[in-house]
């Protein structure tokens, strides 16, 4: 140690002043090293562990903001659902009361309503409404300039000049406008005629002896539409679709003109029929009313629609009971946009 010491600072060929500079500001000088080098170590240290922690809080902090905010979406998601599924429920008990037993003996004389008349001393319905309009009967009331007063947010998906907010349209396979013969106009069915419109024998294109009865109860339900509607913004149409002995039917609000031969969309078609209905522990369809219906796969016009060929029609009826969301899909006409369907399958409540 001497040894070094002599090396360093203590030379005694130097001036006492200068071993002394040199001894004293040498410790100085390495003890301010030290802890320059022990205060940098501890700092870099705690700014590590202070970044750790940072990460471990923003991280926790982030997770606690996804919950709460997938909480929050999955809460509003949820009540919109509960709502939709209540709109669902509604129509589907109107449907219930006013087309009871169908099939049944007496079914069209309202016999099984679940209304009882004092004075008739006889089963009737409440309501007496008048008929609805064919599709192409209706006389649109909805245009760009006050589509947003009838449409709200669903403004953008206006067909011009093909709505109505003045009451439900009624469509069966066929029905068509015989005046209009210009194969260019959205509305144009080759060889319309009157028969095509003929409600008491089901059309020309598939006619069938139950589209009067369904035809004349379903105008007692229209008053229904509008109100749920107005209330469910989110909805474009609200329809209730009809077996109609396998050729299909359709009352839909707000009333909407059919495109005609020029609009086609693609069948599912109805082998879906063949299974076993829970309730009646027979098929959904005879072969005769499967017959009805467009092969698989066949593209179709609108103005011969069949809503038994649909994808969501088939799943709502063969989970009945359950409020069926499928979707999103796409139609032929439904431009730009993707399409959502909400119902159920209904049938008789006995």
């Amino acid at each position: 140690m001497v040894s070094l010491m002599q090396k360093l600072c203590l030379k005694p060929q130097d001036p006492l002043r200068r071993q002394l500079l040199v001894s004293f500001g040498s410790s100085a000088f390495l003890t301010l090293a030290f802890v320059v080098a022990l205060a940098s170590i501890t700092v870099h240290s705690a700014g590590h562990a202070v970044k750790e922690r940072s990460n471990e809080v923003m991280r926790d902090q982030v997770v606690r903001n996804i919950v709460t905010s997938t909480r929050n979406l999955a809460d509003q998601f949820t009540a919109y659902l509960l709502t939709l599924d209540g709109t669902v429920q509604l129509m589907a008990e109107f449907a219930r009361d006013r087309i009871v037993g169908y099939g049944e003996e007496g079914w069209d004389d309202d016999r099984y309503v679940p209304f009882f008349d004092i004075e008739s001393q006889t089963n009737k319905y409440p309501l007496r409404s008048p008929p609805l309009p064919l599709d192409w009967q209706i006389n649109p009331n909805i245009v760009s300039e006050n589509a947003w007063e009838h449409l709200q947010e669903r403004t953008p998906l206006n067909p011009e000049g093909r709505l109505t907010s003045q009451s439900s349209s009624f469509a069966m396979q066929g029905t068509c406008d015989p005046n209009i013969t210009d194969s260019n106009h959205f509305n144009y069915y080759p060889n319309c005629t009157d028969e095509n419109n003929n409600i008491l024998t089901g059309g020309k294109v598939q006619p069938v002896s139950t589209a009067k009865a369904i035809y004349d109860k379903a105008g007692d339900l229209n008053v229904f539409l509008k109100p749920l509607f107005e209330s469910q913004r989110d909805a474009y149409f609200l329809g209730i679709y009809f077996h109609n002995a396998g050729a299909g039917a359709t009352l839909t609000y707000p009333g909407v003109s059919r495109g005609g031969y020029l609009e086609t969309y693609e069948s599912g078609g109805c082998d879906w029929m063949r299974n076993t209905n829970p309730y009646t522990k027979r098929p959904f369809g005879t072969d005769e009313e499967i017959g009805r219906c467009h092969m698989q796969g066949t593209v179709v016009s609108e103005r011969e629609f069949n809503p038994m060929e649909e994808i969501w029609c088939q799943e709502m009826a063969l989970h009945p009971e359950k409020v069926v969301k499928y979707g999103p899909y796409t139609r032929a006409n439904s431009g730009n946009f993707r399409l959502m369907s909400a119902g159920t399958g209904i049938f008789d409540r006995k």
